[in-house]
């Protein structure tokens, strides 16, 4: 064997050595990017589940703010003004809510907001809405709790709106001016819901 053939397959050896030492070198790359990109998928993730609950917990925490913004509002002297400034101001500041009520114990509509996006409407064809099951929750909640539906399709006079507006409620429940649960000797279940008023803001 001459040196010529030596140098030739050492040569070789040589050149496989460091093709396979690259190859490792790009599989490890790949591995760590792997799992970099894994790793950057689960935080992103979990930032995006933690930015969801904090939205839907600042919707439950809007209800309560809006409802207490009624806690005055009495069946014999309705709205005040000071109650329909608020619920403009709201409206224009917290976009994302489509729409604003207060319903009364029997699911009646005293008043009804809306947000087109440029100005806050009141609107004058007031609704019942003791079908919808959103009421029947929220006027099963105590004094200061509120409950977020779940999504379905915003509806309007009994129908669907169109095209469809996929609508999440954040409901919250506030009573009387003037009425105490602690000291009402006669209340039960069934009494409560004669003192109950629900504020109900509608989100897209």
């Amino acid at each position: 064997m001459d040196i010529k053939s030596l140098d030739s397959k050492k040569l070789l050896w040589i050149g496989l050595a460091l093709a396979l030492a690259l190859i490792g070198i790009l599989y490890a790359s790949f591995l760590n990017y792997r799992a970099v990109l894994v790793e950057r998928l689960t935080i992103a993730a979990d930032l995006r589940l933690n930015a969801v609950q904090t939205a839907l917990a600042e919707a439950e925490a809007d209800a309560q703010i809006f409802a207490r913004a009624f806690g005055e509002l009495h069946s014999d002297e309705g709205i005040t003004a000071e109650m329909q400034a608020f619920a403009e101001l709201f409206l224009q500041q917290y976009q994302h809510y489509f729409q604003a009520r207060i319903l009364d114990s029997s699911g009646q509509e005293i008043r009804k907001w809306s947000w087109d996006g440029a100005k806050v409407k009141a609107s004058d064809a007031l609704q019942h809405k003791s079908d919808r099951y959103y009421f029947w929750e929220g006027l099963n909640l105590k004094p200061g709790q509120s409950y977020l539906s779940r999504m379905d399709y915003n509806q309007e006079h009994g129908a669907l709106e169109l095209p469809l507006r996929p609508t999440i409620r954040s409901v919250a429940r506030f009573d009387y001016v003037g009425h105490d649960h602690d000291h009402d000797h006669d209340h039960d279940h069934d009494h409560d819901h004669d003192y109950g008023y629900i504020a109900v803001l509608n989100m897209d």
